[in-house]
């Protein structure tokens, strides 16, 4: 196990006063944390920490309670072969990157299969901050990058980009960003 920093509840990271210092100041989130990275990560074996992260965005939120104010650590891109379907309320991603114009913490879809959205969202009050995202294949179908109809979510610092096909059919309808909800 990791030990725990005393007066804390971020056992993996800096705290000032118990609250997580990620690229800025956090609130103090009350649930679990787990740290993602492709490059170093695993799914099998490893527990999330920021010493062992997971290897997947998918696999990371699959272990997040929804409604206990989860977060995720979001290290390096990300790639994907399918949507994610971000499905849990009060489960929050913060990218772990210098903030600023296309931060690189960052999800991207990979492979030829074309599918869409990137990312549907349809949890609620969860807090997305400091990562990009990509979603374009090349292919004249209607793409959408992110759809958040889960209301009542937060983005801060986040670029949302696709459409990396240049033809006017795949333009018709493709968007970088489709919201649905409240949010």
């Amino acid at each position: 196990g990791v030990a725990t920093v005393p007066y804390t509840n971020f056992p993996n990271g800096a705290t000032s006063f118990g609250i997580p210092l990620v690229g800025g100041m956090l609130p103090p989130f009350t649930g679990n944390y787990f740290w993602v990275n492709e490059s170093t990560g695993s799914d099998v074996g490893f527990g999330g920490s920021a010493d062992g992260p997971f290897k997947t965005l998918a696999f990371a939120l699959s272990q997040c309670v929804s409604g206990n104010n989860d977060v995720i650590f979001m290290v390096g891109t990300q790639h994907t072969a399918a949507t994610i379907a971000w499905n849990k309320d009060w489960t929050h991603l913060v990218g772990v990157a210098a903030p600023g114009n296309n931060p690189r913490a960052r999800i991207s879809q990979t492979g030829s299969t074309v599918f869409t959205p990137l990312v549907n969202v349809t949890g609620q009050g969860c807090w997305f901050i400091n990562f990009s995202t990509f979603h374009g294949f090349a292919n004249a179908s209607t793409q959408i990058c992110w759809t958040d109809g889960g209301g009542r979510n937060s983005y801060q610092g986040v670029q949302f980009l696709g459409m990396g096909n240049a033809t006017a059919a795949a333009q018709a309808g493709s968007r970088s960003l489709l919201v649905t909800g409240s949010t």
